[in-house]
């Protein structure tokens, strides 16, 4: 599927509008209703131009089958998800007629054929009952799931259909999950401030049984699940800001040559070509990910250092100045110092270096959790969305990284049972060997890196302590023979008595701003995890189980990553620390 498709169109993540519309919509409203969905896609494209629009349509009879006319005359790819066999799906239209229009339609899409529920086999979804009525409605959550936006051709009332327009939406805006008994069960972010919840509503009338409705006239509106503006003529501005976000990201990622990805992914060489494409495709997208991440942090490195370094280099310019006589040259030297550091802090703000590298770095370990999950069989895609809870807590607009995970999901599609091979693949390469200090794995990623900031936060420590003794003795040396020190000895001994505590003061705060201590819990947290996932997993050969573990330890590891961006996210560079 992806093979074929140009380098700039495989890296852009696209804005997916999914569709739930009644299947018996009044003959007389399909102008009007034409009308207004393809004023809304041309007005998405002209307010999104970098992220490409795509159709999420099961292509069911009615206004499934409108949606995608409109989307497929503005050239917009369609995916068609199916939530039974297609020979099966076709057996609920109407006609030949509507089978020929299927066919037509479905012509040179995406099809992703929906596997079956857990404990529900083909004969039972074959023949009307709960069992079919159950797979309508997980289709329906199928394609809320994985649409930035919903299109709802709907009349506006409750129905209690199972899997009908209205439970769709009610799921979409206050994700209560319909279970197949007509009980609403609530979804995994029923509490938080979910961004998914977005939806374009044409109200438009229905044909009933037994007689006709009136048409009424045709109108549109945005509903959201906030209880601030659930209904407004206007996209919100937060669900702008997300939006245009994505479109920042296919920016920079259409930038990134063939050849200038500094990391080729999570596989290597044959395990790459061995690996079934829907996989592929999701470590496609966290090289992408993880190299620009890469990219912004060698920036944004660049900025600390240079911007602490400067405020040595102020300190001590200082200090000469007001220790030795009539150098006024010093104050010039000063005030540049300290223009370069503005300089400096306005292009690392100007060029968002912190926010960039935070939200890549955390977009690609969200993939590499997503990436793990689907290649051990944790989640391959065919429910509710797995990464739903990820960074809910944190700033609302990090919802544009929930974003590209469900196009990721969207365009990887149904993952194939890898087995156990996939299984041993994941524990091999997630998690490594304890035992291995140089192979694969967060184990020895994470017991690195604790290292690395316990050293760092040691040296702080003993630099600082060194400062301050050091100082000590050089002011008891000027106490106890100042007056007797030849002058230039004297000017040596004042400057270093301004400078150690410069020295040390500097270090510590550079030290804070990366978070050194705080980090290393974070950092032993994550080790010891997955060193006790690891012996969970040698002790048990249930797949079942060794699966429940992975789902658990990429809960922790997305957890983790959450609180590494909050963290990092109130320690921005600030020129007022000059």
């Amino acid at each position: 599927m992806e093979g074929e498709e140009p380098l700039e169109s495989r890296r852009a993540v696209r804005l997916t509008i999914g569709v739930t519309a009644h299947r018996d919509l009044l003959a007389e409203q399909a102008p009007a209703i034409r009308v207004l969905l393809r004023s809304f896609f041309l007005d998405l494209q002209r307010q999104f131009p970098a992220t490409p629009l795509q159709a999420l349509c099961p292509l069911a009879e009615g206004g499934d089958r409108l949606f995608a006319q409109v989307a497929v005359e503005l050239g917009i790819p369609l995916v068609v998800p199916l939530p039974l066999p297609r020979e099966q799906y076709a057996r609920d239209f109407a006609d030949a007629a509507s089978r020929e229009e299927f066919a037509a339609l479905i012509r040179g899409a995406t099809v992703l054929e929906l596997p079956m529920a857990a404990g529900v086999s083909l004969p039972q979804v074959s023949r009307d009952g709960a069992a079919r009525d159950h797979a309508y409605a997980r289709l329906g959550v199928f394609v809320s799931s994985h649409s930035q936006i919903l299109v709802a051709l709907w009349d506006g009332r409750r129905s209690g259909l199972v899997g009908g327009t209205d439970q769709i939406v009610r799921y979409r805006l206050y994700n209560l999950y319909p279970d197949h008994s007509g009980v609403h069960l609530p979804g995994p972010t029923v509490i938080a401030d979910d961004e998914n919840d977005l939806t374009f509503h044409i109200r438009c009338a229905r044909g009933q049984s037994g007689g006709r409705a009136s048409p009424g006239r045709v109108t549109a509106m945005w509903l959201t699940g906030s209880t601030d503006h659930p209904r407004t003529d206007v996209m919100p501005e937060r669900y702008v800001t997300i939006f245009s976000t994505t479109g920042d990201y296919n920016r920079e990622a259409a930038r990134l040559g063939p050849d200038r990805c500094d990391t080729i992914g999570l596989l290597r060489g044959e395990e790459c070509r061995a690996c079934p494409p829907a996989v592929r495709r999701i470590d496609h997208a966290f090289a992408i990910a993880d190299t620009l991440a890469n990219r912004y942090q060698r920036r944004l490195n660049f900025a600390l250092r240079g911007t602490y370094l400067i405020a040595i280099l102020m300190g001590g310019v200082y200090v000469c100045y007001s220790t030795l006589p009539r150098q006024h040259v010093l104050l010039y030297a000063f005030l540049g110092l300290f223009v370069a550091g503005y300089l400096l802090y306005e292009r690392a703000r100007r060029r968002q270096w912190h926010r960039r590298y935070l939200d890549y770095r955390v977009l690609a370990e969200g993939l590499r959790v997503q990436f793990y999950w689907g290649l051990a069989g944790v989640d391959n895609g065919d429910g509710r969305f797995a990464l739903e809870s990820f960074l809910q807590k944190q700033d609302p607009d990090l919802g544009w990284i929930r974003h590209v995970m469900r196009d990721v999901a969207l365009r990887a599609g149904i993952l194939p049972d890898t087995g156990t091979e996939g299984l041993e693949f994941t524990v091999r390469h997630w998690i490594g060997d304890p035992g291995d200090f140089e192979g694969p794995g967060q184990v020895n990623y994470y017991r690195c890196k604790a290292a690395q900031r316990l050293h760092l936060h040691r040296l702080t420590e003993r630099l600082g302590t060194a400062c301050l003794w050091s100082g000590m003795a050089v002011a008891a040396t000027l106490a106890a023979a100042g007056t007797q020190l030849p002058p230039p000895a004297h000017t040596v001994l004042l400057l270093l008595l301004g400078l150690l505590p410069l020295v040390a003061a500097v270090r510590a705060a550079y030290s804070h701003k990366r978070a050194d201590k705080e980090l290393i819990k974070q950092y032993r947290f994550m080790e010891h995890a997955f060193q006790n996932a690891h012996r969970r997993l040698t002790v048990t050969a249930n797949p079942a189980e060794k699966r429940e573990v992975l789902r658990l330890l990429g809960a922790a590891a997305l957890d983790e990553h959450a609180e590494w961006i909050l963290t990092h996210r109130e320690r921005p560079p600030e020129h007022s620390k000059l």
